[in-house]
């Protein structure tokens, strides 16, 4: 059966939570019990048991014997009256986020007061479209939240009948709000076990409210899929286009970053393979999901990631992936038939369904070796991100494929054929911007970086398969952390700090003496950073490298919409209303119908 929350226990899971966010630095291993310090982790709970998750959505779901959880559609009378107001909300909406981008770009400071939440059009055509030009050059690329699944704690509904609600379905109803775009990025994560500390996988688990690592079983593995479920019928009701980007974090001692983990997605490893645990869940969630669409919202564009941020796996099983590719979509689009989808709707949500991978921006080559050495320490997190910057772009017409000394144990053949296979491709985009004052071109310096590894150290032009196939690239996190220290409890104290790591932040729920945005330098670089970005993504990104997806890394100190519930706690809160409402202007904008950004950016044919 699915389990519920009690009040207490809600507590607890949030307690637990902010636990778990004190250990998931973006980009680096996330919610290990040993990954913060006993002082910090105590901190961060009595921070966490204060704050009270907000209960402001609804969905029925009945349940069913076995353990199974079946979905069935109970719509709030709310939803009808937000419906018909929907038009007035957003207009006002937009004039409201107009004066404070203004405020923004001018370096000045918004007073707010109550303003109405607007409904972002479902415009689903468009949005599968990706982002891309018209007559006047390239359109705006969105900026927009990512809501993130640590634990069990995170998906299991509150109540113990319907109308369900949970931590997750919260922070739909918040990124909605915050950032009033037309798609939302999930960042499911379970955890892995190395038992001898050898920097393999022993089995899988997932996090409680009691932080310990728990083994899967087909029960919960069953619960997993309802939460998701639940929490993907939210996004659907509001018209969200679905981004997906699974995550294995250590849940061992070691503290592992998830970028040097080997691993067969295929093989079960104490019962039960990746595929099984997370891959396969998430697409049953989502395809009954949308089979389960509200009738005034129209087919939605869906992205799903393979992986997030884990790049030994891909380059020592690309075979394994590249067969993922079909099998993912295959998977959604024949469980949307079981669930009483009509044939015209698969065919339509067919093309409307994107399936790629997703890597870190550098580091790609990273094998972990156990004891740690694979991203728990300081020193390797520091080695780790050594070496910023753009390297020289040998953007070639040809196939891609390079020979290198340095791609031992890699099947250059089958990785060039997995990249001819996907339809996007995913980086987490941290790399350093080397001063406070940078241009916006600086914000490519990620996927220079990526696609620089990727061509001189394994010894595949990727860049030039994108442009050739005129395939997506998207920045699968983004953010500015205002950290010092990859412990994750010392605040930047300067903008050419912050600027330097992006990747270091504050984890864990608000307290005001860490955070790194209370003070007024470190605020006005904040929103010199977020006027930058939305520059640049104004004119679509560029001008080597395009984007047509940006997502904002939703907990700690990166979390300036507040989307996770400890990122605002009774001492105040990550959510900074002049970002907010900047963003909200921004992305009212961007939601127009167009072709893709990349495949304006990139010529020839698309051999998908």
């Amino acid at each position: 059966m699915v389990g519920r929350l009690t009040e207490p226990s809600r507590r607890t899971a949030a307690a637990a939570a902010a636990a778990a966010a004190a250990a998931a630095v973006p980009g680096h291993s996330s919610a290990s019990p040993g990954a913060a310090t006993t002082a910090a982790a105590a901190a961060v709970a009595e921070a966490a048991a204060a704050a009270a998750p907000e209960s402001s959505s609804s969905i029925g779901v009945r349940g069913a014997s076995g353990g199974a959880a079946h979905a069935t559609r109970q719509l709030r009378p709310a939803a009808a009256r937000a419906r018909r107001g929907a038009v007035a909300r957003s207009l006002a909406a937009s004039v409201w986020a107009a004066l404070a981008l203004t405020a923004l770009l001018a370096g000045g400071v918004v007073l707010l007061v109550a303003s109405p939440s607007g409904a972002a059009p479902a415009a689903a055509a468009a949005a599968a479209a990706g982002n891309g030009g018209g007559a006047n050059g390239p359109a705006p690329v969105e900026l927009n939240p990512s809501v993130m699944i640590l634990g069990q704690f995170d998906w299991v509904p509150y109540q113990s009948s319907p109308p369900y609600t949970s931590r997750c379905t919260d922070m739909v109803d918040r990124g909605k709000r915050a950032a009033g775009g037309t798609r939302i990025n999930f960042v499911p994560t379970h955890y892995w076990r190395d038992v001898n500390s050898n920097g393999g996988v022993d089995s899988y688990c997932y996090m409680d409210s009691n932080m310990d690592c728990i083994d899967f079983r087909e029960a919960s593995i069953a619960s997993f899929r309802f939460g998701m479920e639940l929490c993907f019928r939210r996004a659907i009701e509001e018209g969200l286009g679905i981004s997906i980007v699974p995550h294995l974090d250590d849940g061992g001692r070691t503290a592992a970053w998830r970028n040097g983990l080997v691993f067969d997605p295929k093989q079960k490893y104490g019962g039960f393979s990746y595929q099984e645990v997370l891959l396969n869940p998430v697409v049953d969630a989502l395809a009954a999901a949308l089979a389960a669409k509200p009738a005034w919202v129209d087919p939605l564009p869906v992205w799903i990631a393979l992986q997030g941020e884990m790049s030994a796996t891909v380059l020592r099983y690309p075979r394994e992936y590249t067969e993922l590719v079909d099998e993912i979509r295959e998977r959604l689009l024949s469980g949307m038939k079981r669930a009483g989808a009509s044939e015209s709707y698969v065919k339509t949500q067919r093309g409307l369904t994107q399936v790629g991978v997703s890597f870190n921006f550098n580091k790609v080559t990273q094998v972990n070796t156990g004891g740690g050495a694979g991203g728990g320490s300081a020193a390797s997190v520091l080695s780790r991100f050594g070496g910023f910057g753009p390297f020289g772009a040998a953007l070639t017409g040809g196939r891609g494929l390079r020979q290198s000394s340095r791609s031992n144990g890699i099947d250059l053949g089958a990785l060039q054929t997995l990249f001819e296979k996907i339809e996007f491709l995913g980086i987490s985009a941290y790399a350093a911007l080397d001063d406070p004052n940078f241009p916006i071109t600086a914000l490519q310096n990620a996927a220079f970086t990526f696609f620089g590894e990727m061509r001189d150290d394994v010894g595949l032009d990727v860049a030039a398969i994108l442009r050739r196939r005129r395939i997506d690239l998207h920045y699968s996190e983004f953010g500015m952390g205002g950290g010092a220290s990859p412990l994750g409890t010392v605040p930047a104290r300067t903008p050419d700090q912050a600027a330097r790591m992006p990747f270091y932040g504050v984890w864990g729920a608000y307290r005001d003496r860490t955070d790194p945005w209370a003070p007024p330098q470190m605020k006005s670089f904040l929103h010199s950073f977020y006027r930058k970005t939305l520059d640049w993504l104004a004119q679509g990104g560029g001008p080597t490298f395009f984007v047509s997806h940006v997502f904002l890394w939703g907990m700690g100190s990166w979390d300036h919409l507040g989307i996770y519930p400890e990122s605002t706690t009774p001492q105040g809160s990550y959510r900074d209303p002049v970002v907010v409402q900047a963003i909200q202007a921004h992305n009212s904008r961007a939601a127009i119908p167009a072709v893709s950004m990349a495949a304006r950016a990139f010529s020839g044919d698309n051999n998908k």
